[in-house]
């Protein structure tokens, strides 16, 4: 129903529109030809009513304030026809689309200065995060470096108990060594009071009712002697000192 009556629309306007013959004696002119409305004239003059009409028709670019149908006539009675050609109902309707065109202009220009309002927030933005973000990557690096130097410090803090450690046993196998030494220097020295207060004291006393019994004694006193490491010169003269009798020696 739009696009018919755009069409009447249209028609009805070129009826209107076309202009009226006149006679050259009417005018007081000479009679004119045709032919001096050049075609590139007539080309360029039909482009730009055409980009009139595409305009006309994106409704993005139109004033939300014009309805559709209007603009639709609008677009149906563009004049293809130069000013000196046109009539002026087509005038009329040329000063409407001039108004509608003014309207979309200072409607975009608002548009666009909103647009560029939010551009310049939105670039606000992108540069508040990139400096945010530069931030954080340097507190990054930050973090990173005290952590190397806390595996560092931890590093040498194990190595310093590794070490430590190693000490330890070194210091408890001394220990254990020592012990063990000590304990052979007790047992030894046992052995030497046992031998002191048994054989030995029997030996220097006479306490053997025989002298094979005597000489038993001295022998088996001689070897355990030797067992914790007298001195063999000693053990050598020991039976000869120690079967002497009491008197004797």
């Amino acid at each position: 129903a739009r696009v018919s009556g755009a069409a009447d629309f249209r028609r009805v306007t070129i009826r209107a529109m076309a202009p009226t013959k006149r006679t050259a004696a009417g005018a007081g002119l000479a009679a004119t030809s045709p032919g001096k409305s050049t075609r590139r004239a007539r080309a360029t003059r039909d482009a730009k009513i055409d980009r009139v009409v595409a305009c006309l028709g994106a409704e993005a670019l139109m004033p939300p304030t014009v309805p559709r149908r209007v603009l639709a006539m609008l677009a149906a009675g563009a004049p293809h026809a130069f000013a000196e050609e046109r009539h002026p109902l087509q005038d009329r309707i040329l000063r409407h689309i001039r108004d509608v065109f003014e309207q979309a202009a200072s409607g975009l220009a608002a548009r666009l200065s909103d647009e560029q309002a939010v551009a310049d927030g939105k670039a606000t933005e992108i540069e508040a995060a990139v400096t945010k973000a530069a931030s954080l990557a340097a507190e990054i690096v930050a973090c990173e470096t005290a952590i190397a130097d806390q595996e560092t410090a931890v590093a040498e803090a194990e190595a310093a108990v590794a070490s430590a450690g190693r000490e330890r046993q070194s210091a408890e196998a001394a220990k254990k060594s020592k012990q063990n030494e000590q304990a052979g220097v007790t047992k030894q020295l046992d052995a030497l009071k046992a031998l002191l207060g048994g054989s030995l004291n029997a030996l220097v006393e006479e306490e053997f009712a025989t002298p094979q019994d005597a000489q038993k004694a001295c022998s088996k006193f001689v070897k355990d002697m030797e067992r914790i490491g007298a001195e063999e010169s000693l053990l050598a003269s020991a039976p000869a000192v120690l079967l002497k009798p009491k008197d004797q020696r």
